[in-house]
């Protein structure tokens, strides 16, 4: 079964007001919660010195049907991680080609 965003933010936040998905924007295990496997992809920035941007990529399991979500959010040295779980939306993984330039 496809989750939609309204079905997903509902079971999110009840999960974090009963503190099963405290960490799931630093690289948790895959947990269970109300039968779909919550899993972390990815996450980049918020730490000092790494800037104000921050973003994690988690992923959602349910019934063998696996979807991509991600949340951005912001750093900062006084108050931590800031992001609006209702700024949550669907993603795809997806392959992109950088050049390098090395040195010769």
């Amino acid at each position: 079964m496809k989750l939609n965003k309204k079905q997903l933010l509902e079971i999110i936040n009840k999960a974090k007001e009963e503190g099963l998905l405290e960490d799931i924007e630093y690289g948790m295990q895959p947990k269970l919660v109300e039968g779909i496997t919550f899993n972390t992809e990815e996450s980049h920035g918020g730490g000092e010195g790494s800037g104000e941007n921050f973003w994690f990529v988690f992923s959602t399991d349910k019934d063998g049907v696996k979807q991509y979500w991600e949340v951005d959010g912001s750093y900062y040295s006084y108050h931590g991680l800031e992001y609006d779980w209702n700024d949550l939306y669907e993603v795809e993984p997806g392959t992109k080609v950088v050049n390098v330039w090395n040195k010769k």
